[in-house]
Order: C-alpha cells, then sequence, then structure tokens
C-alpha cells in the first residue's frame, strides 16, 4: 500500500486568548486549554498521529495568581500526549510543535523549539517523546520547522535562527550540525518546510518578503507578483510544486510558474501539498472563512457548519485523505451587536471530507 505523507507547519492568529498575567482569589485556575496553533498530521495504517499546540492552564509557583502558557502536544489516535518539557519552568516558559513525521511505522520525530524562563527560546525535536536541542552558532534563539530523512539515513531539519540584531535567518540541521543559508545582511528570511529527493535537499520559505526555495543551498527566488511566501513543497518526477500565497491569493508553482487558485484578494492561502498518482491535492483556506483542499485545482470546501476554519495539512493512506485544521466555535453571543464575540477555537481533522473533531 502506497503512502504518502506532508506535513507543514502553519503559525495562526489566536482569536481572544489574552496572555496577560493576572491575579485571582479562586481556588482553581479559571483557565482552560485551548488550541494556540501550528498542526501536522501523519497517517500510518489505523493509526492517525496529529500535532499542536496547546494554551495550558498555569499556576504560578509563588501561588500568587494565574495565567496561560503555549505547550506542545500530540494526539495519537485521540489520546493526546503533553511534550512540553519538564525542566522549562515557569509562566514566560513555553513550547512549540511544528512538524510530525512517523519512521518505520513506530518511530515519532516532532520538531519545534522551547523558551526557557529567561526568553532563550532553543530549536529541538522529540523521539518517542525524549527532546534534544539543536545547537546554534553564540547560541542564538531558534526555532526547529520540518524535518525529512534522505535515502542514506541522514536527518535534515530545518528552521530558522536570530542573530544579533534579532533578524531572522533561514537555517536547517544535518544530523544536528546548523548550516547557515541565508548568512546575507539583507531582510529576514523563513524555511517553513523541507524534502529530500534522491541526492538533492529542498527548502522552501521566503526571503525579503519573496517566495523562494533553496536547493542544495543555492538560493531560488519564485515568481511572483508581489508579497509571498511558500509554504511546502512536492516533487512529482521531475517537476516541482511548491504551495504559498501570492498577493493575498492562494497559489501554487509548478516547475516556477506561478498558477493561482484564487481570486477573493482576500487573504486566501495554500498550506501543504500531496501527491498520489497522477492527483495533485493542495490545503489551505480559500479566502470566505472556508477550510478547503483543490484537487487538480478544483475547489473542494471542507465540513465546518458555518464555522470560520482552516485546514494546515494533509497525509494521503491508501484511497484515504485525512486533513488536519481547526474551526472556531462560537462560545459567546452578543446581543447588543447581534454577534458572536467570542469564540474557542478547535483542532479537528477530515477523513474523505468527514470533520472528526479533537478533543
Amino acid at each position: 500500500m502506497k503512502i504518502i505523507i506532508k506535513k507543514i507547519f502553519i503559525f495562526i492568529i489566536l482569536l481572544n486568548v489574552c496572555f496577560t498575567l493576572i491575579s485571582c482569589h479562586e481556588d482553581s485556575n479559571p483557565f482552560k486549554r485551548e488550541f494556540s496553533g501550528g498542526i501536522s498530521i501523519i497517517v500510518e495504517g489505523t493509526d492517525i498521529y496529529i500535532a499542536a499546540n496547546y494554551n495550558e492552564p498555569y499556576d504560578y509557583e509563588d501561588g500568587s495568581g494565574y495565567t496561560v502558557r503555549r505547550e506542545a502536544n500530540y494526539w495519537k489516535n485521540g489520546s493526546w500526549t503533553n511534550l512540553h518539557p519538564k525542566d522549562a519552568k515557569g509562566a514566560n516558559s513555553t513550547s512549540s510543535a511544528n512538524t510530525i513525521m512517523l519512521l518505520g511505522g513506530s518511530v515519532v520525530f516532532i520538531v519545534g523549539s522551547y523558551s526557557h524562563s529567561n526568553n532563550k527560546v532553543s530549536a529541538f525535536y522529540w523521539v518517542n517523546g525524549i527532546r534534544t536541542d539543536l545547537k546554534t552558532p553564540q547560541n542564538y534563539n531558534a526555532t526547529a520547522t520540518d524535518i525529512t530523512i534522505a535515502a542514506g539515513g541522514d536527518i535534515y531539519i530545518s528552521g530558522r535562527y536570530y542573530n544579533n540584531d534579532d533578524t531572522s535567518k533561514a537555517c536547517y540541521w544535518k544530523n544536528g550540525v546548523m548550516i547557515e543559508i541565508d548568512s546575507s545582511d539583507s531582510n529576514e528570511s523563513f524555511t517553513r518546510s523541507i524534502i529530500a529527493k534522491g541526492n538533492d535537499i529542498y527548502i522552501v520559505g521566503e526571503k525579503d518578503r519573496k517566495a523562494c526555495y533553496w536547493k542544495n543551498d543555492e538560493l531560488i527566488y519564485l515568481n511572483t507578483m508581489w508579497s509571498s511566501r511558500a509554504n511546502d513543497i512536492a516533487i512529482l518526477g521531475e517537476d516541482i510544486y511548491i504551495v504559498g500565497l501570492d498577493t493575498r491569493e492562494a497559489c501554487y508553482w509548478k516547475n516556477g510558474e506561478l498558477i493561482y487558485l484564487t481570486s477573493s484578494y482576500n487573504m486566501a492561502e495554500a498550506y501543504a501539498i500531496a501527491i498520489l498518482g497522477e492527483d495533485i491535492y493542495i490545503v489551505g483556506k480559500d479566502g470566505r472563512s472556508n477550510a478547503c483542499y483543490w484537487k487538480n485545482g478544483e475547489l473542494i470546501i471542507l465540513q465546518s457548519d458555518g464555522y470560520y476554519a482552516n485546514a494546515s495539512s494533509i497525509a494521503i493512506y491508501g484511497d484515504d485523505i485525512y486533513i488536519a485544521g481547526y474551526y472556531a466555535f462560537p462560545i459567546r453571543y452578543n446581543e447588543h451587536y447581534g454577534w458572536y464575540d467570542s469564540r474557542e477555537l478547535k483542532v479537528c481533522y477530515w477523513k474523505n471530507g468527514i470533520r472528526i473533531d479533537l478533543k
């Protein structure tokens, strides 16, 4: 049975989540755990793995109050595991899981970052829950965004670090050793996805607010109209497909040629791509508050009961299509204005278009 797994990480603007440190006189933390961004899915047989981040209730050690902090989690078949480093103490210590992948059917890799109580941010990865930090020159702040394993067994992890000017610079780690791919003094650069194809390593992202990719460390800009970014990559034969955003429209590039998926001019975006046979699947948002995917360019809206929704990761196993994302469930109606002014973000996935919520 053919397996195709794609991962993507995504940064999500949070809705009505307050990080303000407060004091309370109640006996228990009034906050509840709530999704806070970053979704990646993989499927192996009947097992479904999803990585995501949650704002977890947190009590100050001195008992002075309560807050929430962002913590990395993943689910296996609906049962979730918290990955926040046990040695990362304090309300300012947060962690993020950006991408999940499976090796050999049982080894779970997750890449991301965590911040210490002193605001130091470290890139790292977990293997079956065991954390390994990724080193940077001069102990720079860094985060890891994606992972791939080459045919020879070398582990490549894409990411970025922040130099002395606090400017984001694209990089990757090969077997734990960091390699810079943008050492210029110009604008920021980011990486979002990485794959290995034969002896070649492809990394996609953006530099100078332009979508681009690096092939074996060589920078290649993509044809764009305006501000753009590249989120994910897939290769079919000799054809290179990259998905992302250009001029507020969801799009993809085939061998560098820009092809738009939307024309709403309303922040539509493509986040992930997977290929099954000759069929191209791209997931994202359509600019009209809908989670969606495109099959060979045809738009298909995913079930969300009319709520704002977003799709960000895809896995194909056999003939089944799995798409992970979230939707915004309304929880408070404002009678004065006549709309819901508070929503809770809920993690979900769609199997062949049917939504399944994660608790």
